[in-house]
């Protein structure tokens, strides 16, 4: 029994003895540093070197260089008009204007005051819905307020002068020839008596 003991001793001892292999990871070769590209500051030949001379020529001489190509800088855009009550009341007053001249009855037109009483909310509804009017919208809102105001009197007259024509018209037409028997009497009476 001590003989096998020992066998088992010696042979975990050998297994303790023997070596681990470790494998070693191969390093990538080393590629070789790219060149930098060379690079000059100022043009060394070619139309260029003229133009670069006489840019600098000018410069040194207190010139004002040449205006660059391509577009000028945007300028900042104003600060739009703040929204009046009269505006506003001028631009409520237009349908109700054109509503008037179309059936020529004056009293469809609204009066300032009708007009400022709408024109205190519609404001607030601009302001709380287009906080910021670009100046550009508000330069033509201005021109055809202005504009309608200028042609309402000419609408007027166009529509008179159309309307005064028209009884000039009526009035110069011969009669129409009367039925024989019967007679007509205005308003609303009509005889008619036989011949």
């Amino acid at each position: 029994m001590a003989k096998i003991r020992k066998k088992i001793k010696k042979k975990a001892v050998k297994d303790k003895k023997k070596p681990v292999e470790t494998v070693k990871p191969e390093k990538p070769p080393e590629k070789p540093p790219e060149p930098k590209p060379k690079i000059t500051e100022y043009p060394t030949a070619g139309a260029k070197i003229t133009e670069f001379e006489d840019t600098l020529d000018r410069q040194l001489a207190g010139d004002k260089p040449r205006r660059p190509v391509g577009r000028p800088p945007k300028e900042p855009e104003p600060e739009p008009p703040e929204l009046t009550i009269d505006i506003v009341a001028g631009v409520v007053k237009i349908p109700f204007e054109l509503w008037a001249i179309s059936q020529s009855i004056k009293s469809l037109a609204l009066t300032d005051e009708e007009a400022k009483q709408i024109a205190e909310p519609a404001r607030q509804l601009l302001e709380y819905y287009l906080p910021k009017i670009p100046v550009i919208a508000y330069a033509w809102l201005s021109v055809s307020v202005s504009t309608f105001w200028v042609m309402r009197p000419r609408l007027f007259t166009i529509k008179e002068t159309r309307e005064h024509l028209k009884r000039l018209q009526q009035k110069s037409r011969p009669p129409a020839p009367a039925q024989s028997g019967v007679t007509t009497k205005f308003p609303a009476e009509i005889n008619t008596e036989q011949v």
